[in-house]
């Protein structure tokens, strides 16, 4: 996941199996991007379809501004 330079707002990801949140990424600034997150819960190895929502916020005061749902798939590693 990447957050383009020129965005004026703060990225979060939340990663969400069958309505159960399982991965919640650091916040990602402009300029930033991440490859990974850790799991929250134990998931086991394999392959999902899982939706992840990007939640914006205010780079300035933090407060949360929307988001949005994306149904992706998803790897799971041991």
């Amino acid at each position: 996941m990447e957050n383009p330079a020129e965005n004026n707002i703060i990225q979060q990801a939340e990663v969400y199996l069958l309505d159960k949140l399982i991965a919640k990424s650091t916040p990602i600034y402009p300029d930033q991007h991440i490859t990974e997150v850790t799991l929250l819960d134990q998931v086991r190895a394999g392959e999902y379809e899982v939706i992840a929502y990007l939640n914006y916020y205010d780079i300035d005061t933090k407060e949360f501004i929307s988001k949005a749902g994306y149904m992706i798939h998803l790897t799971v590693r041991e």
